[in-house]
């Protein structure tokens, strides 16, 4: 997505981010988390896959954050 396209979105937005991905740094995930109005950004000691390495822990931030977007 460009830029752009982010700074459009309105709606609550969740990004899960590994700590050690190759194909984007923390840098990159501050960035998009500073484009998307409503993003919040948890970062896992993983690498690009997350949800593969931590499934668990990817579920219960998942539930977390649908819990806290629908009750705000």
């Amino acid at each position: 997505m460009h830029p752009g396209e982010l700074q459009r979105l309105t709606v609550p937005t969740l990004l899960v981010w590994g700590y050690h991905d190759p194909v984007g740094t923390i840098d990159v995930a501050q960035a998009v988390a500073r484009l998307i109005a409503e993003a919040q950004l948890n970062v896992v000691a993983a690498g690009h896959a997350v949800w593969l390495g931590y499934p668990q822990h990817v579920s219960e931030l998942l539930c977390t954050f649908v819990r806290s977007a629908s009750h705000g």
